[in-house]
């Protein structure tokens, strides 16, 4: 059995170190980077002491590093206003730590292992909020895709009798954006990891290819082609490991399984590869394979901020907000008159298929006019879920996560806040406003 006396007998001396995250916790805008940083800030201590937990098969070595930390680490929840991430080897010597210390101790440990064996292992910090009205996290733990699944490894006490409300994923980036020396002082470098992430993971590969043969070889391709971006980004995260962002491409997929694709499809995936992805070549809609076609009404609809899935959207858009909205009532339910005309004149703008063919556009076309929350996902009754590909920042169900923070209470912070608190909580509204109104003419 691992101790803490041997890996802390690896690890350089302890020099009670560790990085201020916030004074004022803000989950997107602070511990989301922080965490994500930190996992490369403190990769080569990691590297001493990830081998003591390497075991037979993946889901062994979840189930030890689990293990080690219910039995070393005691749980200490930090405030609100003092968020810190430490170096393991803090966390070893103080033997306490939050939910932050586990995930940043079992995620390097495993980073580690990858590392030293020359093997991918797919996992993420995932974000969480346990309660429905609070859609900004406040708690995370590390998700593991293991040959039998997705493994949820949390020692935090009580973790296994809960389930997440809202959540946001987030991988370690390729590129070192901080280090730290042997002797714990915090050094800025750039480089790359030795054992990079495939650019769509195996497995949804596999899945991809079972819903339509070809179909995930030709997805993992086109994304490994694109530069970094905020276009890729958005496609990785659509295709990620993590429940919530894969959710809104299964209720793609639900919703075109038994179905051939229109030529109004193909059209949509002509336009999205040569306007969006700056595929020159692309002059035709027999062109564009299969693979394209969900991936352009995820992109389309997120980016004109209303669905837009086939030609016969865009033509009808172009010629009034009416049409658009009465020509399928089933795609555009739950798509207002102001969000459609909006995107018409987005579409009559720069963003035009038709007078701008040929030219790589530009993604700041999109955001010439704020946009009219929820954003729309590619299916029917989705909101957009994943990095959004012209902002570049998180959405939860159409909603931007930075628009939806709450405060210690759990109320929103802001006007956009409030507006999504209400529409996701009517039903218990108008229950309390019926019980208010009871008690009311009881009393009289």
């Amino acid at each position: 059995m691992v101790t803490r006396a041997q890996l802390l007998k690896a690890l350089p001396p302890f020099q009670d170190k560790y990085i201020v995250i916030a004074e004022e916790q803000e989950v997107k805008r602070d511990i989301i980077p922080e965490m994500v940083d930190g996992y490369k800030a403190f990769e080569r201590f990691y590297d001493k002491i990830g081998k003591f937990f390497e075991s037979g098969t993946l889901e062994e070595t979840c189930e030890k590093l689990y293990a080690f930390c219910k039995e070393n680490i005691a749980y200490r929840e930090e405030t609100v206003d003092w968020q810190t991430s430490a170096l393991p080897t803090a966390i070893l010597e103080w033997g306490e730590g939050d939910c932050k210390a586990y995930a940043s101790f079992i995620g390097g440990c495993l980073g580690a292992i990858s590392r030293a064996t020359d093997t991918f292992i797919d996992w993420q910090f995932c974000f969480a909020s346990y309660k429905r009205w609070k859609r900004t996290p406040y708690h995370v733990f590390v998700v593991v895709n293991t040959p039998e699944g997705l493994l949820w490894v949390d020692p935090t006490p009580g973790a296994a009798d809960m389930e997440p409300r809202h959540t946001i994923y987030a991988r370690p980036y390729d590129e070192y954006i901080a280090g730290v020396d042997e002797g714990g002082e915090l050094v800025y470098t750039i480089g790359t990891t030795t054992t990079p992430a495939p650019v769509l993971d195996p497995q949804r590969v596999a899945l991809l290819n079972s819903v339509s043969p070809g179909l995930g070889t030709s997805v993992a391709s086109a994304m490994a082609s694109l530069p970094e971006g905020n276009v890729k980004r958005f496609l990785r995260d659509m295709y990620s490991a993590g429940p919530t962002p894969w959710a809104g491409i299964q209720a793609v997929i639900k919703f075109l399984q038994g179905r051939t694709y229109t030529s109004g499809d193909y059209w949509n995936g002509e336009t999205f590869m040569r306007n969006i992805l700056g595929r020159s070549d692309i002059q035709g809609r027999n062109q564009v394979p299969d693979s394209m076609v969900p991936i352009s009404w995820e992109f389309m609809s997120a980016a004109y901020g209303v669905r837009m899935r086939t030609e016969g959207d865009f033509e009808a858009l172009s010629r009034s907000t009416e049409e658009y909205l009465t020509r399928e009532p089933t795609e555009t339910a739950g798509i207002t008159s102001e969000q459609a005309e909006r995107a018409r004149r987005i579409l009559l703008g720069p963003a035009n298929p038709w007078n701008n063919r040929n030219i790589k556009w530009d993604l700041s076309w999109f955001n010439a006019e704020p946009y009219i929350y929820p954003v729309p996902g590619g299916a029917p009754g989705t909101g957009f879920t994943g990095t959004h590909p012209v902002l570049g920042i998180p959405f939860v169900d159409g909603y931007p996560v930075e628009d939806t923070a709450t405060d210690e209470y759990g109320l929103p912070v802001n006007l956009q806040g409030w507006k999504t608190f209400l529409i996701n909580n009517k039903k218990y509204i108008a229950i309390g406003g019926l019980l208010i109104l009871a008690w009311w003419l009881t009393d009289e």
